[in-house]
């Protein structure tokens, strides 16, 4: 089954993929001298706080669902148990076909029910997860080999002159942040 994300998951997680990229394409600017340490300081603070934007609704997101996903997983179980334990009363002479009749329908619902919620939560737990899910695997492994390549020759730039020690513990760990969510694009 295909995961469909709800709007506000699609759109966190695309402006999320966007926001990275352009940093990473940003950064590469530098790394290749087209633009100059001020003009990209101005732009990548910018990009940065609107990341951290998106980081943070996004991660929300996986905590609320990780969370819910604690509290059904023991729902779930515990209809299961019930509906078992009443088809085994019935079999033994312990409860009614009327009883049987009034409570199974509400448990298999409730299993039902539940267990697809379990599915759509780790559908969403997987989709915001995996950067992939909004962008192709192509332009992903590119932004990773990319924002490898410009971690790799940050030393080179600072000691160079090109850019400032400062700067460059902000694109350090913007790139570090920035592979970890790549990381799914192999």
């Amino acid at each position: 089954m295909e995961f469909e994300p709800d709007p506000l998951v699609a759109e966190v997680m695309e402006k999320l993929a966007r926001n990275i990229s352009l940093k990473i394409r940003l950064v590469n600017l530098l790394r290749e001298g087209k633009v100059k340490e001020a003009t990209f300081n101005r732009l990548f603070e910018s990009y940065s706080a609107r990341g951290e934007r998106w980081m943070n609704r996004r991660n929300e997101m996986l905590e609320r669902s990780r969370y819910d996903l604690d509290g059904m997983e023991k729902s779930l179980l515990e209809a299961r148990i019930n509906l078992e334990e009443l088809e085994i009363r019935k079999a033994i002479g312990d409860a009614s076909e009327e009883e049987y009749q009034a409570k199974a329908p509400a448990f298999e619902w409730d299993i039902r029910w539940i267990g697809g919620e379990l599915q759509r939560r780790k559908g969403e737990i997987a989709y915001l997860g995996d950067l992939t899910r909004v962008m192709s695997v192509e332009a992903a492994q590119e932004l990773k080999g990319m924002a490898e390549s410009c971690l790799g020759s940050l030393d080179n730039l600072v000691e160079a002159g090109t850019v400032s020690s400062e700067t460059a513990v902000r694109i350090k760990a913007t790139l570090e942040e920035a592979l970890d969510c790549l990381k799914g694009a192999t």
